[in-house]
C-alpha cells in the first residue's frame, strides 16, 4: 500500500526524537528527555490519526513513558465510535527516563467559568492521555520531568486538548 501523509509525519517525528537523542552532547539529560517525551506524544496523535484508533501515552512509576494502540474485542469487533473506552490496549513503544531525568508531576489543566485558569494537580502517578483519530486529546495537561533533585529546574511539557499538540 502507498505511503500516506501521515505516516511519513509518523516517521519523520520518530526519527527526529531517535536522532536528536544520539546527536545530543546532553543526552540523558531531563532536557532531552522531555524531548523525546514530546517526540513520543506527537507520534501517539500522529499514529491515532493514521491508524483511525485510539492510542494512549501512559506516564508510570517506574519513570516509564509508554504508547498503547486500542483494541477492538473479538466479542465488539466493530471500530471504536464516539470514542468510548477501549477493552484492551498493545503496547506500541517504550520509553524509559535515565537515572538523572525524574518524571516529577502531571497536572489535568480545567478551565473554570469565566476562561479563568485553573490546575487540578494529579501528582499521583501513572498518568495518561488518550490520543483521538480526529487528532485531539482527552485532556489538556502539563507534565514536569526535571532533574533526580530539584522539579524547580523541570522542564514543562504542556498538551493541548483540542489540537493533541504537545511542545
Amino acid at each position: 500500500t502507498p505511503v500516506g501523509k501521515q505516516d511519513l509525519k509518523a516517521v519523520i517525528a520518530i526519527l527526529t526524537a531517535v536522532l536528536s537523542t544520539m546527536a545530543s552532547p546532553g543526552a540523558g539529560t531531563p532536557r532531552t528527555s522531555s524531548d523525546e517525551a514530546v517526540g513520543l506524544m506527537q507520534f501517539a496523535r500522529l499514529r491515532a490519526e493514521s491508524t483511525r484508533t485510539i492510542h494512549a501515552v501512559k506516564f508510570d512509576i517506574n519513570q516509564t513513558i509508554s504508547v498503547w494502540e486500542s483494541v477492538v474485542s473479538a466479542a465488539d469487533p466493530t471500530p471504536v465510535v464516539g470514542y468510548t473506552t477501549p477493552v484492551a490496549w498493545a503496547l506500541v513503544q517504550n520509553l524509559t527516563l535515565p537515572t538523572n531525568a525524574t518524571l516529577h508531576s502531571a497536572y489535568t489543566t480545567t478551565y473554570a467559568a469565566g476562561g479563568v485558569p485553573g490546575v487540578a494537580a494529579n501528582l499521583n502517578l501513572p498518568f495518561e492521555i488518550q490520543y483521538f483519530p480526529d487528532g485531539g486529546a482527552n485532556k489538556s495537561a502539563t507534565i514536569l520531568i526535571g532533574d533526580q533533585n530539584n522539579n524547580a529546574s523541570g522542564f514543562r511539557i504542556a498538551v493541548f486538548r483540542t489540537t493533541g499538540g504537545a511542545i
